[in-house]
């Protein structure tokens, strides 16, 4: 990656129940949670999808959003 392409953490907030479903899913597909999760993630982002996005902050520190 490059210096503009710089990875930044993302935070995904589930119900129990939609952590199930992942896992479900994930384990179907052969793999761990977090890697079926960013693949998803990464297909949506590529096909241009969102489905909700928010700006939160965390210990006062504001999140960008990525773009």
């Amino acid at each position: 990656m490059t210096k503009s392409q710089t990875a930044r953490p993302v935070t995904v907030r589930l119900t129990p129940k939609e952590v199930k479903r992942l896992d479900a899913l994930a384990a179907e597909s052969g793999m761990t949670r977090h890697r079926y999760m960013s693949l998803v993630l990464e297909r949506a982002m590529r096909s241009g999808l969102v489905v909700r996005e928010t700006v939160e902050y965390a210990e006062s520190t504001p999140v960008e959003p990525a773009g």
